[in-house]
Order: structure tokens, then C-alpha cells, then sequence
């Protein structure tokens, strides 16, 4: 038998409690072939498992010395699971297993040590702009300027076959024991970044703190800015229009699977993904900061309708809704509240769909790795996103007139306050404060600009000069308070129906 086929072996044999058992197969794997990191991390693990943390690093050492194309990523689990455990012991022997481990990481990633910087994993949309973000300036060479290796962690993740995505490209590594990360972030001012300051540390190591000093720093770059010398480095870097992260071929057959076997999906169809924030997933209440960024899904109904009748398939995607959504079709289904919701299935839905209809939330970042055109609604913001995608925003009533207010008057008292969020959090705030109150769109608003989203896609949209010139208008508008932004059109439909908005 092979490594691999005794490492099977010796898992029947764990799962059987039969650890003796395991230990004898994975060392007679290890015998056969010294660099096999399958057998030798699953050793790893046994043996710390067993309070045995000089054994697991002996095993550790003999396979980085055995294997010249180490995964940094599982070694660094092991490492980081190996610094948990040893750190609760007391005596001399662990303090030795704690000082070969600091040169080993030596070893790994050079005498100026390593700086772990985070990833945002506890959210899709924080991991989606680290697949952005991160990789092209890893690969870029400016993290280099640190003068430390850098690898990425990976705490208890919002979707763990991302960051099995994102691992391909970036050094990560990934231990669901360690406290969250983000906890014991502080921004320094003098480096203009956060960083994750000594308490972190020394909890971390624990009396041991002092082995590591100048070896090891934590920090998190705020999805890598921190490592550019100015925005239009970073701008620059980051022009790339190609996704940054690619399915396996295994991932791709399985996903292919879901399509045609389980949705039953023909050869050359098509589909659009639809969700709507809601107050679910974060258990939020009316009156909750980001109450106002929710929508009712049912207001999708007629859009989902005009999908179907152009010949498309609609999956509903999203995690932890509020209500079921029924439609008489069998092209529909809402995947959102199926049994064959899994991460992988999140992630690829939204790579192969033709578009997604969605409402503001991480969901329209992970859509935006992978290029996927996007018609937001009921948006709160103004969006940036891409020039080929299309939004429409939430109507703004003001509640001493009762009249709707045009745009411009909105950014005018908005920024009276000095507030420099541009609308993004607490909408309660901004409705006391302002006298304001936030209007969804109307089914009829959301299905004509799915309307209008299919013809762009097909090249079939034409529009006039007036609506042309309206859309110019309020852009010029926008960018008097923030000049990176109004990037992503209004749907001329809605231009059309409310032009007294946009002057």
C-alpha cells in the first residue's frame, strides 16, 4: 500500500478510537515516504491530540527537512494548532518544543521572521474583497516591502470553500481554535494601518511571549492597502479584469452536477441569481442600524416572471432568510431554503449565473470576483461597482413635506452633518437626523429594470440623449463630495420615471 492508502487506513482507524492502531500505520506511511504531508500532518495532529507536542514537532521538523514543496498553509495549521496546545504546558521539555518551533518558523519564512496578517473570513463579503484585493498585490511583490514573509489567517470561516479557493493563490492557513483576530485590532496612527496590538501576543503565547518577539507579527492591512504607498499604486495594481480565483476541476464537476442533476438544468441554459438582504441573517430588528438596508423578496416576484418568460431559469440564493419563496414554475428554485445549500454551491452559483438581481450586501462582491454582471435595487448607496452593471436606488421621502426629495438636496443636508460615510451605516440616524424615510422600489421599478438589464446584456438597450445627459448630471453631482464614486449607471427606466430626482 502507498502513503496515501495507509493514511486511509490509519483515519478508519481514529474514527474506530483505535489510535495506537493509527499511529503504527502512519509511521510505517512516513518510513515509505518521509515527505508524504498527508500522513505526516494526520500524525501531527495525533500526536497532539494526545498531549505529545515534542513528538508533533520532531514529526513537523522531519517533514519540512523530507519535503521541498511544502504547503505553507498546512504546515502553518499545524504550526498554530502545535503553539495552542504547547503554550498551556509549564515545563522545560515544552519550552525547548517552543524554541525548536521558533526556528523552525525560521526555517519557513526567513530570518526576518513572518508578519501574519488577517483575513476577513467571519463574512463572505470581507473574504470576497480579500480575493480582490489581496491577491493581486501578493502576487504584485508589494507585501515584499514588509521585509517578513507574509502569510494570511484564517479563523472559523463565513464559507470555507473560498478560502479553499483563495488558499490556491495566497499562503493561508486556517485554525478554527484561535479567538478572533479582529478582537484585539487597533489602528495605529503612526503606520496608518491596524494592527493586533501586544495583549494579542501574549495571550497568544502565553508566558512564552518573549521566544517570539521580532519573529512573529500580527497585524491586518484592511484588505492589503496598507502595503501600497499611496491609492493610485493600489488603483494600479488592482486593475485587473480577469478573476482572481478558479474552481478545481472536482469543484467544477460538482457544481455542474447540482445544475444538471438536481435542478435539471438542459446543455446551453441559462440563469440569474436573485436575493434580498433581509433581517435574518443578523437577527436584526425594525430600528436595528441596518434595518434600512433590507428588502421584501416578494417584491422580486415579477422580475423572476420576466426572467422566465425571456426563456431563464431564477435560483434564489442567500443564507438564512426570512421567508420561503413559491413560485408555480419548476425553472424556479429557491436554493436559499434547500437541503443542497453547501459553500461550495454558494460560491458557484453566483460565478456561472448571467447576472445576479440582488440587493447591497457581501453576496455583490463575491459576484464581483468573479465578474458576474449585477443589477442592484434598492440600494442606499451609490454604487460602485463596475460601468457594465446597473442600479436603481431607494426612493428618499422627506417627512415634513411628504414629497420626495431630488438627490442633490439629499446630499446637501446629508453633508451638513459632516458625516464622510457617504450613506452607508445606521440609516436610523440618518432618518431621525435628516427627517427623512427611505422608500423600496416597487415590483413595477424592479422588474423594468430586469428588463432593462437583459437588453444590455443582449446589446438590444437604447436610450435617449435627454436620459443620457440626466445620468451625466447626477454623476457630476456625486463626485463633488466623492470622486471615486458614481461609477455604476442608473437604469434609464428609472431616469425616465423619476428625472425631477436627478437635477
Amino acid at each position: 500500500m502507498n502513503a496515501e492508502a495507509l493514511s486511509e487506513v490509519a483515519q478508519q482507524a481514529l474514527e474506530a478510537g483505535q489510535a495506537q492502531t493509527a499511529r503504527r500505520l502512519l509511521t510505517f506511511a512516513l518510513s515509505r515516504a518521509p515527505g508524504n504531508l498527508c500522513a505526516g500532518l494526520m500524525l501531527v495532529r495525533l500526536e497532539m491530540e494526545n498531549d505529545n507536542p515534542a513528538a508533533a514537532m520532531q514529526v513537523l521538523s522531519d517533514l519540512w527537512r523530507e519535503t521541498k514543496d511544502t504547503n505553507v498553509g498546512d504546515v502553518m495549521a499545524e504550526v498554530s494548532l502545535a503553539l495552542v496546545r504547547a503554550v498551556r504546558k509549564e515545563s522545560y521539555e515544552s519550552r525547548k518544543v517552543l524554541e525548536r518551533l521558533a526556528g523552525m518558523l525560521k526555517a519557513l519564512h526567513g530570518t526576518n521572521g513572518i508578519l501574519v496578517d488577517t483575513l476577513q473570513y467571519d463574512i463572505i463579503g470581507g473574504l470576497a474583497i480579500d480575493a480582490l484585493k489581496l491577491i493581486p498585490l501578493y502576487k504584485s511583490g508589494v507585501t515584499k516591502r514588509t521585509g517578513k514573509s507574509v502569510v494570511f489567517f484564517s479563523g472559523r470561516s463565513a464559507n470555507p470553500a473560498l478560502v479553499e479557493m483563495i488558499s490556491r493563490e495566497l499562503p493561508v492557513f486556517s485554525d478554527q481554535a484561535f479567538p478572533k483576530l479582529m478582537c484585539y485590532t487597533s489602528y495605529d496612527w503612526s503606520k496608518s494601518r491596524y494592527t493586533l496590538n501586544q495583549q494579542y501576543a501574549k495571550e497568544f503565547f502565553g508566558r512564552h511571549a518573549d521566544l517570539f518577539d521580532n519573529l512573529v507579527e500580527f497585524t491586518h492591512s484592511t484588505n492589503g492597502g496598507a502595503y501600497c504607498v499611496s491609492g493610485d499604486e493600489e488603483s494600479s495594481v488592482l486593475d485587473i479584469n480577469e478573476p482572481q480565483i478558479h474552481f478545481s476541476r472536482e469543484e467544477e464537476e460538482t457544481g455542474e452536477d447540482f445544475l444538471r442533476n438536481k435542478l435539471y438544468l438542459p446543455e446551453g441554459a441559462w440563469f440569474v441569481c436573485i436575493f434580498a438582504r433581509d433581517s435574518a441573517y443578523y437577527g436584526e430588528s425594525p430600528g436595528s442600524p441596518n434595518w434600512f438596508r433590507n428588502s421584501d423578496i416578494q417584491t422580486f416576484l415579477p422580475a423572476i416572471d420576466c426572467i422566465l418568460d425571456r426563456g431563464g431559469y431564477v435560483i434564489r440564493i442567500g443564507e438564512r432568510t426570512c421567508q420561503i419563496l413559491n413560485h408555480p414554475d419548476r425553472r424556479f428554485f429557491d436554493y436559499s431554503n434547500s437541503v443542497y445549500r453547501e459553500p461550495l454551491l454558494d460560491v458557484y452559483l453566483l460565478a456561472k449565473c448571467r447576472f445576479l438581481l440582488g440587493t447591497p450586501s457581501g453576496l455583490c462582491h463575491l459576484a464581483y470576483v468573479f465578474r458576474t454582471p449585477e443589477l442592484m435595487v434598492n440600494t442606499v448607496n451609490v454604487c460602485n461597482i463596475r460601468s457594465a452593471d446597473l442600479y436603481i436606488p431607494k426612493k428618499i421621502r422627506d417627512i415634513r413635506t411628504g414629497k420626495l426629495l431630488p438627490f442633490a438636496e439629499f446630499l446637501e443636508r446629508y453633508h451638513s452633518y459632516n458625516d464622510t460615510g457617504l450613506f452607508f451605516e445606521n440609516g436610523g440616524n440618518q432618518e431621525s437626523m435628516l427627517g427623512i424615510q427611505y422608500e423600496d422600489n416597487s415590483p413595477e421599478e424592479i422588474v423594468a429594470a430586469t428588463q432593462e438589464m437583459m437588453d444590455r446584456l443582449q446589446g438590444d438597450h437604447t436610450e435617449s440623449v435627454a436620459i443620457g445627459l440626466l445620468r451625466e448630471r447626477f454623476k457630476q453631482t456625486w463626485m463633488r463630495w466623492n470622486p471615486t464614486m458614481a461609477q455604476t449607471p442608473i437604469a434609464s427606466c428609472f431616469l425616465d420615471s423619476y428625472p425631477e430626482l436627478f437635477v
